[in-house]
């Protein structure tokens, strides 16, 4: 298989699975609240990419390990302070 052929695959594969995800999270907003629907995306993507990762070379803990600890770090700080200060838009 070409590099091309195997690129449309991979194109058409990433379609069909986003639009899986966006109809089954409506599916479940009718009858759950969007905060409970947001959080089971989350740990279904969770769920996937440790399974990836644990499979990788190495498992989960050479796949976690980091050449550049401080970027990580201030990823994570990043990440949380989105927590404490919403988007304007959410106001």
């Amino acid at each position: 298989m070409t590099s091309k052929t195997q690129g449309y695959i991979f194109a058409l594969l990433a379609i069909t699975i986003f639009s899986l995800q966006d109809a089954i999270s409506k599916h479940l907003a009718s009858t759950y609240p969007p905060i409970f629907v947001t959080m089971i995306r989350y740990w279904a993507f969770a769920l996937f990419t440790i399974v990836l990762a644990s499979k990788m070379r190495g498992g989960l803990k050479a796949t976690a390990r980091t050449k550049r600890p401080l970027l990580q770090v201030t990823r994570g700080v990043l990440l949380r302070s989105r927590w404490f200060w919403p988007s304007p838009v959410l106001r």
